[in-house]
């Protein structure tokens, strides 16, 4: 992540972390304004951007469940700051479908950081 568009500012951060989320602010070019879960913003070349959709866990252990239901069974329990794919999200829905390693299942939105309020996601079955 650098401050500015371009090879010639300097770097802010970098990113150890595959499969962090960010926010797409602006764009100039092939440069990226960014904003990531902790709200540090820079600018990122696209070709280290992936076309996949990743969110980040928030608000402390949140629950995997099978069904969009909080009563539904659990499939496992996701610590704060767990990333993992997002598989699906209806526009307006409160759940998303969600992949965690090995485990699959959905979570409420207000448990993770990686769409916007009522955004729709179609993410790959992989």
């Amino acid at each position: 992540m650098r401050v500015g568009p371009g090879l010639r500012y300097r770097i802010q951060w970098v990113y150890q972390r595959r499969g962090l989320p960010v926010e797409i602010m602006r764009e100039f070019e092939n440069w990226r304004l960014v904003q990531d879960p902790y709200g540090v913003k820079g600018w990122m070349h696209q070709a280290t951007l992936m076309d996949r959709r990743y969110m980040v866990v928030i608000g402390g252990q949140q629950v995997l469940r099978d069904r969009p239901n909080p009563h539904a069974p659990a499939v496992a329990r996701l610590d704060q700051g767990v990333v993992g794919r997002i598989r699906q999200c209806a526009t307006g829905s409160a759940w998303c479908r969600v992949k965690v390693d090995n485990y699959s299942g959905w979570l409420p939105r207000r448990a993770f950081w990686g769409t916007l309020p009522g955004e729709a996601v179609n993410g790959s079955p992989q």
